[in-house]
């Protein structure tokens, strides 16, 4: 072949720009296309409910977490750290409450989040154990380590790549913890508290926080307390999010070597920071020490006798809505990426316990969100409870994109299909 003949068959380089702009349309097309199909939210559904009084009886038991370490740290946007150890052990910790022929299980774990691949994965792994209803709860630690959920959404914004031991490693944690404490139930007693504590946290959008704690005890009787449960709303992000060490933040901290059980739950904690008492690296123990004093002045007064009732509803969720997630112009991609992670039902528990009704949502709940599904539903949230969905805001901030909201990755009907579902689950249980 000649000079000449080489120069014809020589590449322009319009037929790069050419061949490059067919590209980027065709991605753009397949990205901007509308991949979530037909997205019809079913209406609320009672699946299951019952209740049980009389002798109470209760277990409880702790189970290291075994990270497969070197592994991500979870809790952020990208760049994420990688960890080689952990500053204090993390742990999965269980408590199993019976009344009647009614048998319950709470468990916390010091982790980020608990999605509802991992929940249904224990929840498999003690079939055996009869249980009636079974709560998997994160702390919501911000520096506990990531890689088990598959979920791409969950991977980009905030779990990291997702790895099979990883999961394995919260699983195997989660189903010692809750054996364990199955096999230690005997006769106990339940006392409880309330209080406001607003020194705790802090609004970081919103007007206001949940100042409320609740501290409830169950112990032997004549003999030391079993296990505790402390519920309050603050955010677990005290430990530096620089580091190469793992941490359970405060809610890993507060627990002595010498203490019952103490497992954590998160109220309404979407727009509820930690006052941290300094910047320092150990602002989360200095944290836990303040959340340590002020549940234990809290004064308890005891149950009895003690009733246990739960119902549980599955309903439809809305459809994913991106307007306030990101720019106009990646709505489209951000909304396809989350229709392929998300769920299109979620599951809401509701749960009493001698005066305390309680009601699980799998999401993180502001202050506004919480105030109007306690007054829908008459039971207070728990936050991240058997899955992860994201936040749920009030409806003005919604309506305004402001707020919370801006991470909220269902559509404005979200906090209506919260309160139906709710009170159809306490109205169930209401006729227990």
């Amino acid at each position: 072949m000649n000079a000449i003949d080489c120069a014809r068959v020589r590449p322009r380089p319009w037929h790069f720009l050419l061949a490059s702009s067919a590209l980027i349309a065709a991605a753009a097309g397949w990205a901007w296309s509308d991949r979530c199909g037909e997205w019809t939210a079913t209406a609320p559904r009672l699946v299951a409910s019952g209740g049980g009084a009389g002798e109470l009886r209760a277990g409880a038991a702790r189970a290291a977490l075994a990270p497969p370490f070197p592994i991500v740290v979870a809790g952020y946007a990208p760049p994420r750290p990688e960890a080689s150890s952990a500053a204090r052990s993390l742990q999965a910790r269980a408590l199993v409450l019976e009344a009647g022929n009614v048998k319950v299980a709470i468990l916390s774990v010091d982790l980020l989040t608990v999605p509802a691949d991992v929940a249904n994965r224990v929840r498999e792994r003690v079939e055996d154990l009869g249980l009636s209803e079974l709560w998997l709860a994160a702390t919501h630690a911000h520096s506990s380590f990531g890689g088990y959920d598959a979920r791409a959404v969950s991977e980009i914004a905030g779990t990291g790549a997702f790895r099979v031991e990883a999961r394995a490693a919260v699983v195997e944690a989660c189903v010692r913890a809750l054996r364990s404490a199955a096999r230690a139930v005997r006769p106990a007693e339940l006392e409880v508290g309330e209080a406001e504590r607003p020194e705790l946290s802090r609004a970081r959008t919103g007007a206001s926080v949940d100042p409320r704690i609740t501290r409830v005890r169950v112990r032997a009787p004549d003999a030391p307390p079993i296990a505790e449960m402390w519920l309050l709303a603050a955010h677990p992000t005290l430990a530096p999010r620089e580091r190469d060490a793992l941490s359970p933040d405060y809610p890993g901290w507060v627990e002595g070597d010498d203490a019952p059980v103490t497992l954590v739950l998160q109220g309404a904690v979407g727009n509820a920071a930690a006052v941290a008492p300094d910047g320092s690296a150990e602002a989360s123990e200095r944290f836990a020490g303040a959340v340590r004093g002020a549940f234990h002045s809290l004064s308890i007064a005891r149950v009895d006798p003690v009733a246990i009732a739960f119902s549980r509803v599955v309903f439809g969720l809305p459809r994913p809505d991106a307007r306030r997630l990101v720019p106009a112009i990646a709505r489209g991609p951000a909304e396809n990426l989350l229709c392929g992670s998300a769920e299109r039902t979620a599951v809401i528990s509701v749960l009493r316990l001698g005066p305390l009704t309680w009601i699980a949502l799998p999401l993180e709940p502001t202050a506004d969100a919480a105030r109007a599904i306690e007054a829908a539903t008459g039971a207070r949230p728990i936050a991240l409870v058997g899955g992860y969905l994201g936040y749920v805001d009030g409806a003005k901030a919604v309506s305004e994109g402001g707020g919370e909201s801006r991470r909220q990755y269902f559509g404005p009907q979200l906090l209506e299909a919260i309160e139906r579902a709710g009170s159809l689950a306490t109205s169930a249980l209401g006729r227990r």
